[in-house]
């Protein structure tokens, strides 16, 4: 039986974009012993949403050259010019509602839906409140009906579901993105707490194998 990864992020959140081809990585590397699931963490939700204040768009513009240095990824001039123009809204729900839709469709292939949405904002500068963003997303699955799934995308029973992938976070202690979980025998154990580089957190997933063995 194979075991599953938990990769707990969100979509608005800078350092999961710098991990996601982290991510795909080692999704591929351990293929044959985990399957991966993308976790919702709901960072933007609640009071915290509406239009970014002038601080924190400054201070994302602050830490993106840091970012990119680190990480190695790209966050477009479009979107830096969104962070300046005062007008960005910012949720986490719609997307992680999004993606709970998905995943009631192609569970195992959360992580590359997860990555197409972030690539829109932060390497295209669309909206993710927007629903023409995820109408352009679905273009790469042509067998999902993209009328039905925007109306999924509304129902009760979705939010629901966004909502309980935030609970599920916040139950395994995970208060911070990006994240990584094992699930293996039904235990739960903390792989990486943050970003790190391919090569860390491959030899950390060696390890652990190692004291499964």
């Amino acid at each position: 039986m194979k075991g599953k990864l938990l990769y707990v992020y969100d979509a608005l959140c800078g350092w999961c974009y710098g991990f996601g081809p982290v991510m795909r990585q080692i999704a591929d590397t351990y293929a044959d012993k985990f399957t991966v699931e993308v976790i919702s963490g709901g960072m933007v939700t609640g009071a915290r949403e509406g239009i970014m204040d002038e601080q924190m768009a400054n201070y994302i513009l602050q830490a993106i050259p840091r970012l990119e240095e680190y990480t190695g990824v790209t966050m477009s001039e479009a979107y830096k010019a969104q962070l300046r123009s005062g007008k960005l809204y910012q949720s986490s729900v719609k997307p992680s509602v999004a993606l709970s839709v998905f995943k009631s469709y192609y569970p195992e292939q959360s992580l590359a839906f997860a990555s197409a949405i972030q690539h829109a904002q932060f390497a295209q500068a669309k909206d993710l409140q927007d629903d023409q963003t995820y109408l352009d997303i679905l273009q790469a699955y042509p067998s999902l009906d993209s009328a039905t799934f925007i109306q999924q995308m509304q129902s009760e029973e979705q939010r629901y579901a966004a909502e309980q992938d935030f609970q599920y976070a916040a139950a395994m202690g995970i208060t911070g993105y990006p994240a990584l979980v094992a699930l293996v025998d039904e235990k739960y154990y903390l792989l990486s707490k943050g970003y790190q580089p391919f090569d860390s957190l491959n030899q950390t997933m060696q390890n652990f194998l190692q004291s499964l063995a």
